[in-house]
């Protein structure tokens, strides 16, 4: 027999402190995207500002990741969002 429930990975909890920093891997499990989209966020400038910690490290401070969040709202969905 087959079973047809979907199982879904929760997502983890949300920072409590504006100051956390997030590794790529953890903002992707926050933001449901993957790694890969925010490495092409951040190549094309697009996504949260970001931390380099070395050629190839990369965190997020989670206050950057909500003020960008809050920058995407809408009230219709022919509203343009700001990159």
């Amino acid at each position: 027999m087959i079973n047809n429930s979907i199982i879904k990975a929760e997502r983890p909890t949300a920072p409590t402190s504006r100051d956390a920093l997030l590794p790529v891997k953890d903002l992707g499990r926050q933001l449901n995207k993957s790694p890969r989209t925010l490495d092409n966020w951040r190549t094309a400038g697009k996504g949260p500002r970001f931390i380099k910690t070395g050629p190839r490290g990369v965190l997020y401070q989670w206050g950057d990741v909500l003020d960008w969040l809050d920058g995407r709202k809408v009230s219709s969905t022919s509203e343009e969002v700001a990159a």
